[in-house]
């Protein structure tokens, strides 16, 4: 799916607009191209519309084009579910690759949707790859990108804030900071722009 397949409409003003919205029954995203308003001089407001239908299609397209397409499976073992901003891709138990060549396809597949959702529809939401044999190889570089910004942290003794990312992803990582004393993590903002700040804390001494 492309931005030349989704809804567009005019509207004379921001005002028009958020009227618009207000009146759907389901909730709808936009985007403005303020570009082609510049061009042609024009006070109307360019928007493409679009849903949450729209990108999952556009997921489930991409899905079809790279995975069936470079793995040479069959559609029936792969599914995809969402929770939480993140696509999950879920390849069957079933399924025999060849390992690492295949698995670094997996990554190429995962880096490509992210990219192409990131850069047609602006919205952080995320594709994550589940297949057991490769999440296994994919947990040890995990942590070690976790336990690197703890360092960091503790270093400089100032706060680091990660990109937005789903629950899932960031109970992984409350759960592995938790083990650090002088460390600290929570989860700040709201909705698509969740994400968790980690913090330095001072630890006290215990007198014996």
């Amino acid at each position: 799916m492309s931005l030349n397949k989704l809804e567009v409409k005019y509207f004379s003003s921001q005002k028009k607009l958020n009227h618009f919205l207000h009146q759907q029954d389901q909730e709808q995203m936009y985007l403005i191209l303020e570009n082609e308003s510049i061009i042609k001089k024009t006070a109307e407001l360019k928007v493409i519309l679009f849903n949450f239908e729209d990108i999952y299609k556009y997921v489930e397209d991409m899905v079809n084009i790279l995975a069936v397409g470079f793995l040479k499976v069959n559609p029936n073992v792969v599914s995809i579910k969402f929770n939480d901003r993140a696509f999950s891709i879920d390849f069957s138990d079933e399924l025999k690759l060849n390992e690492p060549e295949d698995f670094k396809i997996f990554s190429a597949i995962k880096d490509l949707i992210n990219f192409g959702i990131r850069e047609t529809f602006l919205k952080p939401y995320y594709a994550v790859i589940i297949y057991e044999p490769y999440l296994e190889k994919l947990k040890d570089k995990f942590i070690g990108y976790v336990l690197k910004i703890k360092d960091q942290v503790i270093e400089t003794k100032k706060d680091i804030e990660l990109m937005p990312m789903p629950q899932l992803v960031r109970n992984e990582i409350h759960k592995i900071l938790s083990a650090f004393p002088n460390i600290m993590t929570r989860s700040v903002d709201t909705n698509e722009n969740r994400r968790i700040l980690i913090r330095y804390k001072e630890t006290k001494i215990k007198n014996g």
